[in-house]
């Protein structure tokens, strides 16, 4: 579902997170819906990182006796030597996982402040730095968190904040409980700033659209899914077969007025106007699957056409080119099947195509859409090899992070490729991501202690196809009940040292959801 700005069919220099064609109509609209946000959002924003960094500390020094383990230094002189700064050791949940949610709070908290993605980024940055160099000041500052916590917590932070600015916005008991459950910084920040988003016109599902946009295409661009699913999964290498069931959910919003609407719009996007959230959870006998996967498309240009012809059709293309930042964490057990794998994917080049053509009654036609991104990755990734290294080598010292959780940090670049073919109640489609991985060498966190800096390398093949028969039911087009029928292989080729592996996943999995 989308919508368009102020002046429909018009041409528009620029369009971005919140802005509009018409700069009069949009100053009348911010001067009757009042000041969105703190006199001084920066200064407030201080505060709030300020007051968390405390509880933080708090919890560090009362809870000596975890903490103690990895603490390394004496003094504050040592903070300023070259050996302050390593890759840490701690286990890939808490580094790519933890750090990355930890992250995505301090962004979101910037961001319903209403800074700029640029300042809440920054934001993110020092608060984390504040927490190495400062408040942990008995431990080596740790690479990667200073990699992972800004940069991974502001792909998933802009997701969870659009969603909380987007739920601010809803009509009735039950949408307004949604915004303090799932956006709780901007249901507490907007009850301080005494703002009401809830004024002016909302769109189907009773949400406000988008602020500062008066006309017929004002809705924000939203995808909510949420499906429950079966699986039968079959491992290679070493062969098992496994049955599982799962819950997939996630969001897709923009900031973006008209996107894929019947209107001719071209201009630059800024301010991150696109952002795309999703999770999988799965649970068998023999193990289970988290998944959690983020994109936010930060900057860049947009070429939109789409228009009835003669005959009522609506016919045209939609393209979006700019850059992106993403990241991946997945942590999967399936019997001798394990998959440990966070991927940060650095800015890079980021497109999409959308092709249309669609009309009749129901509004439903055909559609094309093809989706792509480039970008060099920084990576935490499980090796395989590791244990047959190992047992060949008993006397070697590799890195401590290998010794101690079996995975390795590295440097690589990935491609991720997404077409879908939409007909009438049918779609097909198929994704495609492809990343090749080189180990960190020589900053592990005991460097001193260990002989064989081993190198390791792993190339990553995700493939998946699905067929999905919906949505069906009453509602807006594009949202009701679905069946998905899909096919997804997992594929691993990973080194270490003179020692080779190659191992695989392949699963079926039928799943019923609902689209809104």
């Amino acid at each position: 579902m989308s919508g368009a700005e102020g002046a429909s069919g018009a041409e528009a220099s620029e369009v971005g997170s919140g802005e509009s064609e018409s700069e009069p109509q949009a100053e009348a609209a911010s001067g009757a819906l009042g000041r969105r946000g703190p006199r001084f959002p920066g200064l407030r924003t201080f505060g709030e990182l300020t007051l968390i960094l405390g509880a933080g500390t708090l919890w560090y020094w009362l809870d000596r006796d975890r903490n103690a383990v990895d603490w390394d230094f004496d003094s504050w002189r040592q903070r300023f030597s070259r050996e302050a700064y390593r890759f840490d050791n701690n286990p890939i949940g808490m580094n790519f996982l933890g750090h990355a949610i930890s992250g995505s709070s301090y962004y979101g908290i910037s961001r319903s402040n209403g800074l700029h993605t640029g300042y809440a980024y920054l934001a993110a940055f020092l608060t984390s730095w504040a927490w190495e160099f400062l408040f942990e000041f008995k431990e080596r500052v740790s690479i990667n968190d200073q990699i992972i916590t800004p940069t991974a917590g502001m792909a998933i932070g802009e997701g969870f904040h659009k969603l909380g600015r987007y739920l601010s916005g809803g009509r009735g008991r039950g949408r307004r409980a949604l915004s303090w459950i799932f956006g709780g910084a901007h249901a507490i920040h907007d009850t301080l700033d005494g703002v009401d988003r809830r004024s002016g016109p909302a769109d189907a599902f009773g949400f406000s659209t988008l602020e500062h946009c008066e006309g017929a295409h004002c809705g924000w661009h939203r995808r909510f899914d949420l499906a429950l699913g079966i699986a039968s999964a079959h491992t290679e290498g070493a062969p098992g077969r496994y049955a599982f069931g799962e819950l997939r959910g996630g969001l897709e919003l923009g900031e973006i007025a008209g996107h894929l609407a019947p209107i001719d719009v071209r201009g630059a996007l800024r301010d991150a106007p696109l952002a795309r959230l999703s999770f999988r959870a799965a649970r068998g006998g023999e193990g289970g699957t988290f998944e959690l996967d983020a994109e936010n498309f930060l900057s860049g240009y947009r070429h939109q056409r789409l228009a009835p012809d003669a005959l009522g059709q609506v016919r045209g293309h939609a393209f979006l080119i700019g850059t992106s930042v993403a990241y991946l964490y997945r942590q999967e057990e399936l019997g001798r099947w394990t998959d440990r794998f966070g991927a940060l994917a650095l800015p890079g080049l980021a497109f999409e195509l959308h092709l249309v053509a669609k009309g009749g009654a129901a509004g439903r036609g055909v559609g094309l859409q093809l989706r792509g991104r480039f970008n060099g990755d920084f990576a935490g990734i499980h090796s395989g090899p590791w244990q047959t290294w190992e047992a060949d080598n008993p006397d070697a010292r590799a890195k401590t992070i290998l010794m101690r959780e079996g995975y390795w940090y590295g440097w690589g670049g990935s491609v991720r490729l997404e077409l879908e073919l939409t007909l009438p109640y049918v779609t097909l489609g198929g994704r495609l991501l492809h990343g090749r991985y080189r180990s960190q060498q020589g900053l592990d966190r005991s460097q001193e202690q260990v002989r064989d800096d081993v190198v390791g390398t792993e190339r990553v093949l995700d493939t998946d196809l699905f067929l999905r028969a919906g949505p069906f039911g009453p509602g807006p087009e594009g949202t009701g009940v679905y069946v998905e029928l899909a096919l997804e292989r997992r594929g691993r080729e990973g080194s270490l040292g003179d020692v080779e592996e190659a191992r695989g996943m392949s699963r079926a999995v039928v799943r019923l959801g609902l689209r809104r």
